[in-house]
């Protein structure tokens, strides 16, 4: 159950707040930190989110790499 050791951490990171009640952790640094996630993954994340699951994965060298234009990856609504 690695799995949910992991996802039990992250969801323990993502309650940290300052003194004015604002998240400590941004979402896109746990997701690249914590879960490994690349620009990649990501941008597929938003893509299944934005289709309801319908978005079809990218393969090896397919579009949207870690070459990431510095952009809104728009996870910033991570729940977990």
């Amino acid at each position: 159950m690695r799995i949910n050791n992991i996802l039990g951490a992250v969801n323990d990171i993502t309650q940290f707040r300052d003194s004015e009640d604002n998240a400590y952790f941004h979402p896109e640094f746990i997701a690249r930190r914590f879960l490994g996630m690349t620009s990649s993954d990501i941008e597929m994340n938003e893509k299944l989110k934005k289709k309801g699951g319908d978005a079809e994965p990218q393969g090896e060298g397919g579009e949207g790499g870690e070459g990431n234009d510095g952009g809104s990856s728009g996870i910033g609504d991570l729940k977990l």
